[in-house]
């Protein structure tokens, strides 16, 4: 499995960079509906730590819910392992290549899974 090129980077920045407003509202639907087909159409990097290779997740919330993060290149995936590692000097991190059709499909049933972000902390938690 490989990380495919694709232009998710631009398409969320494009987004983020549109004010949400009545006259802007049909192009922020047309950029997140291309944005979650690019999503469905690729693979991610996934990070993992210890023995177990349990997925590191970002928990927002009273009832553990979560997001699973996902990453779209070796420089997403490593700021953030960087910005792991000072939360937990002793885990250790490793990175999977992931569809992220898989992840979703794995835990749709999962009550407190919220969804996938894609490279948190650069884009503020984009769902």
């Amino acid at each position: 499995m490989e990380i495919k090129e694709n232009n998710l980077k631009e398409l969320i920045e494009k987004y983020m960079s549109i004010e949400e407003t009545e006259e802007n509202h049909e192009e922020l639907h047309q950029l997140g509906h291309e944005i979650d087909h690019v999503i469905f159409d690729n693979n991610f990097y996934l990070v993992t730590h210890n023995d177990e290779k349990e997925i590191v997740s970002l928990i927002v919330g009273e009832d553990d819910e979560y997001f699973i993060p996902l990453y779209t290149d070796d420089e997403e995936v490593k700021e953030a392992i960087e910005i792991f590692k000072k939360e937990d000097s002793d885990a250790i991190f490793e990175t999977e290549i992931v569809a992220s059709t898989d992840i979703l499909e794995t835990y749709l049933d999962d009550d407190t899974f919220l969804g996938i972000a894609i490279n948190p902390p650069k884009y503020d938690f984009v769902i």
